[in-house]
């Protein structure tokens, strides 16, 4: 073999590889951008959710009801059902009891499936109360549809 032929496939061969890691260093950052992006998103949603509800137990309190568990798991189910639709899975806990189910995305991951899971207390006087918030970051699932 000559030295040039030497010569060209050594350059191919770092070319090739430094190629390749360039594009998984650049794969790498794109993933990490979009966790980031869906972490935010996540955590407005949450917040979002927290404080309506917040804003929902203090309109009950001020027209002079009594917050029961009841009234307090009634509120949760009408977000609940509500974000259900959009793929998001609410859990309301008071004091470690779980007052509404998880509604939305599965609580058991599998591997074919990646969610984010968040939790917070509400503000005073409702500290008492958590939110677990759960939706599904999987792409959208494409199904195949049977043409008659």
């Amino acid at each position: 073999m000559r030295f040039w032929h030497k010569i060209l496939l050594s350059v191919l061969a770092f070319f090739i590889v430094a190629l390749d890691v360039s594009v998984i260093m650049i794969m790498k950052k794109s993933w990490q951008l979009n966790m980031d992006s869906e972490m935010q998103r996540a955590s407005s949603e949450q917040l979002l959710i927290a404080n309506n509800i917040y804003e929902n137990l203090e309109s009950i309190q001020t027209r002079g009801a009594t917050l029961t568990s009841t009234l307090i798991s009634s509120v949760a189910q009408s977000y609940g059902e509500f974000y259900h639709k959009q793929g998001i899975g609410l859990q309301l806990w008071e004091n470690d009891q779980l007052v509404y189910p998880n509604a939305g995305v599965p609580s058991v991951s599998t591997p074919e499936s990646h969610s984010i899971q968040l939790s917070t207390e509400l503000p005073a006087p409702y500290q008492a109360l958590t939110i677990v918030y759960q939706r599904d970051i999987n792409g959208p699932s494409v199904k195949a549809t049977k043409l008659t």
